[in-house]
């Protein structure tokens, strides 16, 4: 079974990769290159500094300048929705395709792609679709909602029919620093279990989104320095493990 991962360049997605092609997965990266919309405030924070250096130790050995193309060879691209992006994944002709971190995609990728196109979101789109999901989770105290999911694309923002959904797991050494790495792992322990059922059974079985979540976008710094102290005073009350 032929898979497409639809991706960006950074240190969690080429962990992504190198897991699946280390059990064998035949897959195709193509790459976007150019950043989302960049926001008018500032959005970077120190502890995304600690997270980079904590994945870089935690996946690579604290090796540096890690890339997708350690691994395979990504047919890349400024926008994944520019027209020779759409030809070459149209013409890849794969059986699954999975988005990990991409710009919104457009109908006439959804349409020329595979039939099963799905994304990963770092969250539950029935409350929180667009960027920053756990963060925003966070931000309004809504632990529940700190889920990563495996949705089908349509022509919504994360409005999907929903094929998996995991709760990542509360303890007290979780902080903000080491979520997207728990996420990660959850992200690729989904896309085994699709390429799986898919490659034995021909189907995916999915359930349509009850409800819309509210569309965020990127959060401001000062927010993210109230996350921080949000998450470790929740993992560190012992009334949150009764």
């Amino acid at each position: 079974m032929k898979v497409a991962i639809l991706t960006t360049e950074t240190l969690h997605h080429a962990y992504f990769i190198k897991s699946l092609l280390e059990i064998g997965i035949d897959l195709q990266v193509f790459i976007e290159t150019q950043q989302r919309c960049m926001p008018t405030f500032k959005t970077w924070h120190r502890y995304e500094d600690h997270r980079d250096i904590y994945e870089s130790d935690l996946w690579f050995n604290s090796q540096e300048s890690i890339k997708i193309s350690n691994f395979t060879n990504p047919h890349s691209f400024i926008s994944l929705n520019e027209q020779p992006a759409v030809k070459a994944i149209s013409e890849y002709n794969a059986d699954l395709g999975i988005v990990f971190g991409t710009s919104i995609l457009k109908k006439k990728i959804i349409e020329a792609g595979p039939k099963h196109l799905l994304n990963l979101h770092g969250g539950d789109p029935q409350g929180y679709r667009g960027l920053d999901s756990h963060l925003w989770a966070i931000y309004h105290n809504d632990y529940k909602s700190i889920i990563t999911t495996l949705h089908y694309i349509d022509h919504g923002l994360d409005t999907g029919p929903i094929v998996m959904q995991s709760q990542i797991q509360m303890n007290k050494d979780l902080r903000l620093h080491k979520l997207r790495s728990v996420n990660t792992e959850l992200c690729l322990e989904m896309a085994k279990l699709a390429i799986h059922s898919l490659d034995k059974s021909r189907w995916l079985p999915s359930i349509a989104q009850h409800r819309k979540g509210r569309y965020y976008s990127s959060m401001p710094a000062e927010l993210k320095d109230q996350c921080v102290i949000k998450l470790r005073n929740y993992v560190n009350s012992s009334e949150n493990y009764a």
